[in-house]
């Protein structure tokens, strides 16, 4: 039995059920393309369930998709299974699927109309009055994002019940399958349909069970997962398990270091804490012959990243190995308390400063360090936890390499304006006051999440004369997606790959953003920037993106204003690929933005300072417009208009970009004066 298919089936019957929709007749659904087992199945399953209700029955595949399948089947049972299907009529030989929604039906009962494959068709948009029935409407509609419907058949193999308690115990195990994207709902049926349960007697070894067997989702065991602990997720430990079997989890030095000294204080200290003969446990080692074994290979993984040492690994309880191997402490060992973390919202520059002005305040105020003189700030990420995800990652390792990048991009030139930026009085003993900041350090632990807001932690460090540790806390820059800098270095991304592709030699822009009315109506700073989010998100059309002011058809004209226009787009471009490439602030901060502010305001000095100019252009419209975001047109006529309804100025608008480098010198102007004059 296909638990997917009947969950499909289930679907279809609560919507072809009396009362909801009155005397209807005929009932049509669309499924997307899916792998041809799946499609089979709901074929075999929907036939069986419609003959036992005494339903019509029209169920087809789209030619594109049965044709794809056919070219990609080479096992002869498959080819039967194909053959079997074509001789059910399954198959779509009119080559249009929309032909069969207006079929006159057969009988005078209920008919049902189940059309596979909906979405490779290109007149799929007149199938948008169906009944969608995909992976989504069935996990959401009719399983109600649970397991239960699966589980009950299950369990009722071996003789036990599924009710709501049940349920709930199992989907705390499943649902992470999903939720960290190991699985989908095709993989977890046909996973829990060849498991075999039939050693267990009770819902706790049906727990260690699955505990046990996601090997086929590339995970390890979790044998020693803490289930009398209701809130212990085993989403965490996927995710950890992400990390160790990427490797990513020691490709920072100091993590790996730390990891190395838990694991020979095992050795050492183990025996007395009783976790010697926890780790002689076959459950535990897998196939190490001895704890030492165990260990051993451990350090094999951690030291070498060898390959045989990580399949290894995957057959032991990684439970153990991450809580109780890698977090080992002896009780006579004086645990250090950690600062505790705390979060901050703003800019790049607000967050960094403020976390600054907070640990020199616990500085003056902590009676450990008396009247130490400061001697040195050191500002460092230690952890990005982030929702970068992309379909060109094609591992944890690849999304976290591209999630540093980004955060490179995010964060450029912020470092060298901490270190450029920051004076603060320096003791007679010192010829300067070292500041020094990196928040995109090599080997920079990263961790995804899907549901997890995205934060930044990082450390700022206070050297002192006193002769203790330094002083260190700890902060988290909070990174939502709708994060004012996280719009804003989507915005330079998007506008670079829309200019990018055209191949004018003059690129002057004024853009076009989906939702543009939705985005004037939003009512606060909240809702805008979740607008913005969808508008960045659904705005992939290159042609909806942007306008080019400057078409072959201005380029031709002799107007006075045409070579300050070409400049300016010149040293706009230019300023956008170095904001693209090294990060806004980076870019801020350089020639590129010196050049194209002096190049804008020269275009306005000559508006303005020469009467004969502004009135002969027929251009002066446009430099009203340049750079904004304003409502798509048809044509070119409107670019010259002198009236423009409406227009919103975004970060890539030269006026914002000179208010955002005011803001920072005077963020950084207000800070020094303040800092200067509570540290005297």
């Amino acid at each position: 039995m296909s638990y997917l298919a009947e969950s499909a089936w289930s679907y279809i019957e609560q919507v072809v059920r009396p009362g909801n929709h009155g005397a209807s007749r005929r009932f049509l659904f669309t499924i997307p393309a899916l792998p041809r087992g799946t499609t089979l199945d709901l074929g075999i399953t929907i036939t069986r369930h419609c003959l036992a209700e005494r339903f019509e029955l029209v169920f087809k595949v789209a030619d594109e998709l049965w044709r794809r399948w056919v070219d990609e089947t080479d096992d002869k049972g498959q080819r039967a299974a194909l053959e079997d299907a074509r001789s059910r009529g399954w198959f779509d030989e009119t080559g249009a699927l929309t032909h069969w929604r207006n079929q006159a039906a057969e009988s005078s009962g209920k008919t049902i109309v189940v059309l596979c494959g909906a979405d490779t068709v290109t007149d799929a948009g007149s199938l948008e009055d169906f009944h969608r029935c995909d992976l989504e409407t069935i996990w959401a509609q009719q399983m109600r994002e649970s397991f239960q419907p699966w589980v009950a058949p299950k369990l009722a193999e071996i003789g036990l019940e599924a009710g709501k308690r049940e349920a709930a115990e199992l989907d705390r195990l499943l649902k992470p399958l999903l939720e960290h994207g190991k699985a989908d709902l095709i993989e977890m049926s046909w996973w829990l349909e060849q498991l075999d349960l039939s050693g267990a007697r009770t819902l706790r070894e049906v727990q260690l069970e699955l505990l046990n067997r996601m090997g086929h989702f590339g995970l390890p065991r979790f044998a020693g997962f803490p289930l009398d602990h209701s809130r212990a997720s085993l989403g965490t430990y996927i995710g950890k398990a992400d990390e160790f079997f990427s490797y990513t989890m020691f490709l920072d030095e100091r993590q790996r270091d730390k990891a190395l000294k838990a694991i020979q204080l095992v050795r050492e200290k183990g025996e007395e804490e009783g976790l010697h003969t926890e780790l002689d446990s076959d459950e535990v080692r897998g196939p190490y012959r001895s704890w030492e074994h165990l260990l051993e290979g451990l350090e094999g993984y951690i030291t070498e990243e060898s390959a045989s040492d990580r399949e290894a690994l995957l057959k032991c309880d990684f439970v153990t190995i991450v809580d109780k191997i890698l977090k080992f402490r002896s009780r006579s060992t004086p645990v250090e308390k950690e600062p505790p973390l705390r979060r901050i919202s703003g800019s790049p520059v607000e967050v960094v400063l403020y976390a600054l002005w907070r640990t020199l305040r616990d500085f003056r105020r902590d009676r450990s360090t008396g009247d130490a003189t400061l001697q040195g700030i050191r500002v460092e990420a230690t952890k990005f936890k982030h929702d970068y995800d992309s379909a060109e990652a094609d591992s944890v390792a690849d999304r976290n390499d591209m999630a540093v990048e980004y955060l490179r991009r995010l964060t450029g030139g912020l470092n060298e304006l901490i270190r450029e930026r920051v004076d603060l009085p320096m003791p007679p003993s010192l010829e300067r006051l070292d500041v020094e900041c990196d928040l995109c350090p090599d080997g920079l632990a990263c961790q995804y999440s899907k549901t997890a807001e995205p934060q930044l932690e990082f450390t700022v460090s206070l050297k002192h004369s006193n002769p203790t540790k330094p002083l260190v806390r700890r902060y988290a820059w909070r990174l939502p997606e709708t994060q004012p800098y996280r719009l804003a270095e989507a915005m330079v991304q998007w506008s670079l790959q829309a200019l990018d592709s055209d191949a004018s030699p003059f690129r002057m822009p004024v853009f076009h953003l989906p939702y543009y009315d939705e985005l004037l109506r939003a009512s606060d700073d909240d809702e805008t920037r979740r607008v913005m989010v969808h508008c960045l998100r659904d705005g992939r059309s290159e042609g909806a993106r942007w306008t080019n002011l400057l078409s072959s058809s201005w380029l031709s004209a002799d107007d006075v204003l045409l070579p300050g226009f070409k400049t300016l787009s010149s040293k706009y471009f230019r300023f956008l690929k170095a904001a693209g490439a090294d990060g806004l602030h980076k870019a801020l901060f350089a020639s590129e933005w010196t050049e194209l502010r002096q190049a804008y305001a020269e275009v306005y000095r000559k508006v303005t300072h020469d009467s004969g100019a502004s009135q002969d252009s027929q251009m002066t419209p446009m430099l009203m417009r340049a750079f904004l975001v304003v409502a798509a047109r048809d044509g070119e006529a409107w670019t010259s208009e002198k009236y423009e309804p409406s227009a919103v100025a975004t970060a890539l608008h030269p006026a914002v970009l000179e208010m955002l480098e005011a803001q920072i010198v005077f963020l950084f102007a207000c800070f020094n004066a303040a800092a200067a004059r509570e540290l005297q």
